[in-house]
């Protein structure tokens, strides 16, 4: 999750109101950071001259009205947006050539992707040219799955306020972690839920008492309600899984929340320059399982802070503020933070106290845009942007943001924390070769920026010369297949890592053919499966085992090759 100096300023201003309240659903995480849009109309939307059209159905063949039809492509700045008549029919007129994913939704019914066969499948790009006109583009909706029953203290009493969520092992960020599907739902006034829209498959059932805890009250309770899966656990290894039928109901699944030992989390905050911060909020995310836990605690006039009734996992405390310069006094108020504190902690059910969150002024990066061949896109330099990032999952939440390019093709980017990358934010068609400094490539391995530091002179070379693969699949009887999953990874294992630019996947599109694009000059080795899930790409245990199925290809920069894959492999559904 990632918070800002804003969220901090939410979540006081309920601080008023939150002891007599059941606390509040979690709210969505701040947008990131954003700059105004740029003056240069070349980054306007294209008006084209390809139509898309089709129709949506219910799974049994009804037309559906009212359904929502969008289209996304990199050469569109905003997704395209129509909703179905009465006979289910839509259109998309003025499209600009390029390549789509189309999605459709529908209050009731799981939301499908053009081209998906199975629950949590990626849908299936749409080549469209300029002029033409592709009808037919039809989608059927199956009936979304549904999860009702009851949750119940330790005595049979319903529990109010008891966040209900459908959640599944799914490959995210570099780790095989559970995530919730969909929103979860809130357990009304005599315990009762109904999870709905679910895609078949299996789930576990998770449930938390509260969400947000504003730590304003202190409370000496050792005990709370924990996390809880059905039928009852407090680990997911002995929980039980839910199959949830396409359209159906699945009724009955009723528990008690599990009592456990809660913890107190205390300690004290202070500036780089030694001096209590007695000003802000500190914020406590779990970072581990199912638990929607999120702590805000108050900072004391003497610096302190404490949480109390924290289960047992794992999390990230989390500290921005200003400081004045001139007095070394901390302030609040600005959404700008000049020093931050990011600490993991692991609470295993005892107390933990005297935990010291020292603030550090963040670092600065400064460089500038280069070209390869020096000719720059026609896009202006505000239209693009540069981000940094963590080197791996543990790196935390806190960067620098997204900085415009100047006029000049430099930049400037703040509040960088740690350990981080570079990475840029471009026109269709181009793509980051390298980050250089000093005559060192830094481009994966990033740069330990260390508190208050600036380190300039860096050099990112934009090129629209990255190699790229397209083909085609046929199966063992040599019969072109027409839906498949396609990775394209560096046979060189130590490439793998956390946001590899060395790993890359890919869907057929209505023709059957698969392109990918902005694929680093490296060895490869390229399988197509039957089936992939969102993520599973970057599993390094994947890759391994697919290592002996997969076709060896060199990619040069630049390079645009064409294949056939003869082998598809089989993992079902």
């Amino acid at each position: 999750m990632r918070f800002s100096a804003s969220l901090v300023l939410f979540f006081l201003a309920l601080a008023g109101v939150a002891a007599a309240q059941v606390p509040p659903p979690i709210p969505p995480p701040p947008p990131p950071t954003r700059t105004a849009p740029s003056r240069d109309t070349s980054t306007q939307d294209k008006v084209g001259t390809a139509v898309l059209a089709g129709r949506v159905t219910s799974a049994d063949g009804r037309p559906l009205r009212r359904a929502q039809v969008r289209a996304t492509a990199p050469e569109l700045r905003e997704g395209r947006t129509v909703s179905t008549d009465a006979e289910g029919r839509w259109r998309l007129k003025e499209m600009p050539a390029g390549r789509y994913a189309l999605s459709v939704s529908k209050g009731g019914y799981v939301t499908i992707a053009y081209g998906q066969r199975r629950s949590f499948e990626q849908g299936k790009p749409i080549e469209l040219a300029d002029g033409q006109t592709l009808a037919n583009v039809d989608v059927a909706l199956p009936r979304g799955g549904v999860v009702t029953g009851r949750i119940a203290d330790e005595y049979g009493e319903p529990l109010t306020g008891v966040r209900v969520s459908a959640v599944r092992y799914r490959f995210s960020g570099g780790q095989r972690r559970l995530m919730a599907v969909g929103a979860g739902v809130t357990t009304d006034d005599i315990g009762q839920y109904r999870l709905y829209g679910l895609s078949p498959g299996e789930y576990y059932v998770a449930a938390t008492l509260g969400g947000i805890i504003l730590s304003l009250d202190k409370s000496d309770d050792k005990t709370s309600y924990l996390t809880t899966y059905f039928p009852g656990a407090t680990a997911v290894a002995d929980a039980q899984r839910v199959t949830v039928p396409e359209g159906q109901e699945v009724q009955g699944v009723s528990f008690a929340l599990a009592a456990g030992r809660v913890a107190k989390v205390s300690g004290t905050a202070v500036s780089s320059a030694g001096k209590p911060l007695v000003a802000g909020a500190v914020l406590m995310t779990a970072t581990s399982g199912a638990t929607e836990f999120i702590g805000v605690a108050r900072l004391t006039p003497d610096g302190k802070f404490s949480f109390s009734s924290v289960p047992a996992g794992e999390y990230m405390v989390q500290l921005t503020t200003e400081v004045d310069a001139a007095a070394s006094a901390p302030t609040t108020g600005s959404m700008t933070a000049a020093e931050v504190a990011v600490l993991p902690l692991t609470v295993t059910g005892a107390d933990v106290s005297d935990i010291a969150v020292v603030t550090a002024p963040m670092a600065v990066a400064k460089g500038r845009l280069t070209f390869d061949g020096g000719k720059p896109p026609a896009a202006s330099p505000g239209s693009m942007s540069v981000t940094t990032g963590s080197t791996s999952v543990q790196g935390g939440s806190v960067g620098g943001g997204q900085v415009r390019v100047r006029e000049d093709w430099t930049f400037e980017s703040t509040g960088i924390v740690g350990r981080r990358t570079l990475r840029t934010l471009l026109p269709p068609g181009w793509w980051l070769r390298s980050v250089m400094l000093n005559g060192t490539d830094v481009t994966d391995s990033g740069i330990d920026f260390k508190p208050g530091e600036t380190i300039a002179g860096f050099d990112l070379l934009v090129t629209n010369r990255m190699a790229s693969l397209s083909g085609s699949v046929l199966n063992a009887k040599g019969q072109p297949v027409n839906d498949y999953a396609v990775v394209a990874f560096a046979s060189d294992s130590s490439k793998w890592g956390y946001a590899t630019r060395f790993v890359r996947n890919g869907r057929p599109d209505q023709s059957g053919q698969f392109r990918i694009t902005g694929l680093p000059g490296e060895d490869y080795l390229v399988v197509a499966l039957d089936y992939l899930e969102p993520g599973e790409e970057s599993d390094p245990e994947l890759l391994e085992r697919l290592r002996a199925q997969a076709t060896a290809i060199k990619l040069r920069d630049g390079e645009e090759k064409t294949i056939v894959l003869k082998q598809l492999v089989t993992r079902g559904s």
